[in-house]
C-alpha cells in the first residue's frame, strides 16, 4: 500500500470510530432540568447534543421522590 492509500485508510478509520463513538446527551430541556414546578407541565421538551434512533432511544420523567411520571 502506497502512502496516499495508508493515509486514505487512517482518514476513513477515524471518521468510522468517530461516527461509532458518539453519543447523545441532553443539552437542555423544558421545564429546566432541576427545576422545582408546582403544577404537571402539559409537555416536557428536551433538546440533545445529536439526532437520536428512535428504535434505540427512551425517555422516562421521574417526579422529586423518584416515582415515573411519564
Amino acid at each position: 500500500m502506497n502512502k496516499t492509500h495508508s493515509i486514505l485508510a487512517l482518514i476513513i478509520s477515524f471518521v468510522f470510530v468517530g461516527s461509532a463513538e458518539a453519543h447523545a446527551f441532553l443539552d437542555h430541556a423544558e421545564p429546566k432540568v432541576g427545576s422545582t414546578i408546582h403544577d404537571p407541565p402539559s409537555q416536557v421538551t428536551v433538546w440533545m447534543t445529536e439526532n437520536l434512533e428512535g428504535a434505540f432511544s427512551s425517555l422516562q420523567v421521574f417526579d422529586a421522590k423518584g416515582v415515573e411520571v411519564d
